[in-house]
């Protein structure tokens, strides 16, 4: 790495004409935006007396069940993205419009390399469109170290974010990664963008390149034995890394860093981006493995079918999910 970038790779002219594009539905916004595509939620749902999907949320925060809901009202934030998200909204459904017959694909045992690309770029989706992608956001422009930082930090995050994933082709594994990246930047300043409209950008270019990155590795389906079944968070696809001695796991761990990234698909199919394509069977001990990582994942809520038996497991493992987090974060 050199030891000085140039504001103009900064402000690219690739960043600069995308901003000016989406500048004209700046206000056209989408107020409940689902961080968790509904298409995914329905395959863990089950049928209320009318016939329509249903779930149950697990509050994993406070320890609680919530009332039966369906899938448009689990797991969305209002004004996630708050600048230009009606196009914003368009770009994901490229992706999850294809979802439900691609999970049917996989289901039946089919995996040609259209279905195997939307998989992937789903899982891309959900890695990029989270609650902790908004937190890393938040956290570079909040927790900085003196006021130099502090300026380089807000005016410049969203840019320094892109910066640093074309460097190194991951994202990085917390705020601090960017603050050391920051140091380097101090010897201009440009008009502070607290609208949302960086966020905006970085969203979409994290998006591509998180793409890019998943679609260089294979993809690994399995399912579940007899008797047991998947649940499915407000965080659904997660990163692991293992230790030298495959004795414990990190989640959330930067892309480049992780050794598997997983995503559920239903409540019998796990997608997993690993080192060569196979389809497989996951033992038991596997399932209720994935269903605790995708606990301590979760930003707060798990979601499972009201026929489901999850709901002790859940309330067994939700007490030591907050301790974990803090054990295994970076």
């Amino acid at each position: 790495m050199s030891p000085w970038t140039s504001p103009r790779e900064v402000f690219s002219q690739e960043y600069e004409a995308r901003l000016q594009a989406l500048r004209p539905g700046a206000t056209e916004l989408i107020k409940k935006q689902h961080i968790v595509s509904q298409a995914l939620l329905r395959r863990f749902a089950g049928q209320d007396s009318n016939g329509g999907a249903v779930l149950v949320p697990f509050d994993v925060e406070h320890g609680r069940e919530l009332k039966q809901t369906g899938p448009a009202g689990c797991a969305w934030i209002p004004h996630f993205v708050p600048y230009a998200s009606k196009s914003v909204e368009e770009l994901w459904q490229t992706v999850e419009n294809k979802l439900g017959a691609a999970i049917d694909m996989v289901e039946r045992g089919r995996l040609d390399l259209n279905t195997t690309r939307t998989i992937k770029d789903t899982m891309a989706l959900h890695l990029v469109r989270s609650d902790r992608y908004r937190r890393i956001h938040n956290d570079g422009t909040t927790r900085v170290p003196d006021q130099v930082r502090n300026r380089v930090l807000i005016r410049y995050y969203d840019q320094l974010l892109g910066v640093y994933i074309r460097r190194n082709h991951r994202l990085p594994d917390s705020p601090r990664d960017l603050i050391r990246l920051a140091d380097e930047l101090v010897s201009e300043q440009a008009s502070s963008r607290l609208d949302g409209s960086d966020m905006r950008v970085m969203i979409e270019q994290t998006f591509e390149s998180a793409k890019q990155m998943l679609n260089s590795h294979a993809l690994e389906v399995w399912s579940t034995p007899p008797g047991s079944e998947l649940l499915i968070s407000d965080a659904p696809a997660f990163t692991m890394q293992y230790s030298a001695d495959r004795r414990t796991t990190r989640i959330g761990v930067a892309i480049g860093d992780a050794h598997a990234i997983v995503m559920p698909l239903s409540r019998t199919t796990l997608a997993c981006i690993g080192r060569k394509k196979k389809r497989d069977v996951l033992t038991a001990e596997r399932v209720a493995f994935i269903n605790e990582k995708l606990i301590q994942n979760a930003t707060r809520f798990v979601y499972y079918s009201p026929d489901s038996q999850l709901k002790s497991f859940v309330s067994l493992v939700q007490p030591t999910r907050r301790s974990a987090n803090q054990a295994g974060s970076p």
